[in-house]
């Protein structure tokens, strides 16, 4: 790309995956840059800096002690990511206030991001409403 670095497409999985392995190998094949990331690495062995301001949004998302500056994404697979790892030290109590906090990091980065998205959690979560199926279902019929 002339001059010009290539932008990422990040793929959030688990470990063991095997649509998200077939992916990879034809994104190598491609020489496409992207990056894997396990959702349940999230947050002892990765993490994400976000900094707001008012005409900006910047930040990070650090996997093997390299940081992705969140700008060089320009696109996002959200195939089938596993629960936060969390430290077996806490608490229930304390595990139950981690993990809503940690999914409203996740999932703030998700929805103030500019990505073009493949399964948006959003998406997924109305998509997965029987109620809001059967309504619909009633409204097209």
């Amino acid at each position: 790309m002339s001059g010009q670095t290539q932008k990422k497409i990040l793929i959030i999985t688990q470990e063991i995956d095997p649509h998200a392995d077939v992916m990879v190998v034809e994104l190598r094949r491609r020489g496409a840059d992207f990056i894997r990331w396990h959702a349940d690495s999230f947050p002892l062995h990765s993490s994400v800096t976000l900094r707001l301001e008012r005409e900006s949004i910047e930040g990070s998302i650090r996997l093997n002690g390299e940081a992705i500056d969140l700008r060089s994404i320009r696109s996002v697979w959200y195939r089938r990511p596993t629960p936060f790892l969390l430290p077996p030290t806490l608490s229930e109590d304390e595990r139950e206030f981690a993990r809503g906090e940690l999914r409203s990091a996740f999932h703030g980065l998700f929805r103030i991001a500019d990505w073009f998205w493949v399964n948006h959690p959003d998406k997924i979560r109305v998509a997965s409403s029987k109620a809001l199926q059967l309504a619909f279902f009633w409204r097209v019929r």
